[in-house]
């Protein structure tokens, strides 16, 4: 089944999954690298405090490309938050997400049969072979 276009609706049903999954990543790892570089500030700091006046300059440089670098990963953080904390509140709706992503792959993969009603007696295929109850044909 394509809903539009040439994608199928899997391909986009997935797409949500893996973003979901890809978001809270990406607010994890940035809301460490937040910590690190808070870490990283107090060392600048005490370095500054003892240092000479020729290493001062190299340590402020290092210092504001550190506070980029955590401004950066901060915004992530930021923007990423309402998605990750409804991600969080409804891990049991994601999960189903994913059951039925599961479910509409292999439908997706099945056969599909025309069973004739008046015309002849042989099945027309198309797709991938599954099996039918001949029973229930009408």
């Amino acid at each position: 089944m394509k809903v539009s276009g040439t994608k199928k609706l899997s391909e986009y049903v997935s797409q949500f999954v893996r973003l979901g999954m890809t978001v809270q990543d990406d607010a994890n790892f940035s809301r460490e690298e937040v910590q690190k570089a808070d870490g990283v500030l107090q060392d600048y700091l005490h370095q500054l405090e003892n240092c000479s006046a020729k290493e001062r300059g190299k340590i402020a440089t290092a210092l504001a490309s550190s506070r980029k670098n955590r401004r950066k990963h901060k915004d992530v953080v930021y923007v990423t938050a309402p998605l990750v904390d409804w991600l969080n509140k409804n891990k049991d709706a994601m999960k189903e997400l994913e059951r039925v992503l599961g479910e509409i792959r292999r439908r997706e993969k099945l056969e599909k049969v025309y069973y004739p009603r008046s015309l002849a007696e042989t099945p027309i295929r198309s797709g991938k072979t599954i099996t039918y109850n001949p029973a229930q044909k009408k």
